[in-house]
């Protein structure tokens, strides 16, 4: 092989290298970052947050749980507000949908 063919293929295997681990890489932060969302959503994750945060004392801490379980719930019926808007159901009647069609299908099992 000569010496211009090599270099070649030593860059092309670089380039697909690089492609590869950035194609890994990206996937890996994408999924951390939802998590994080996730975690935010979640009531426990927005106070662990916070606390980790703001280091409260247990008298501040009794002073900003009102706080806290204030906007938890304004920020759970906007989110659910959100999804119904995008056409999407929330999370108490998707459960009931599934109750129904269990209900549904149990009764075609038994008869």
């Amino acid at each position: 092989m000569n010496l211009g063919l090599k270099n070649t293929l030593v860059i092309i295997r670089t380039l697909l290298l690089g492609v590869v681990i950035g194609f890994l890489v990206s996937g890996r932060l994408t999924r951390m970052r939802i998590e994080n969302m996730r975690q935010d959503f979640a009531r426990q994750g927005m106070d662990y947050r916070f606390m980790r945060t703001l280091k409260p004392s247990p008298e501040q801490l009794e002073d900003i749980r009102p706080i806290f379980d204030k906007y938890n719930e304004i920020r759970r019926e906007q989110f659910e507000e959100h999804l119904q808007s995008k056409g999407r159901y929330s999370a108490s009647s998707n459960r009931n949908c599934v109750r129904t069609s269990r209900r549904a299908n149990w009764t075609k099992w038994k008869g």
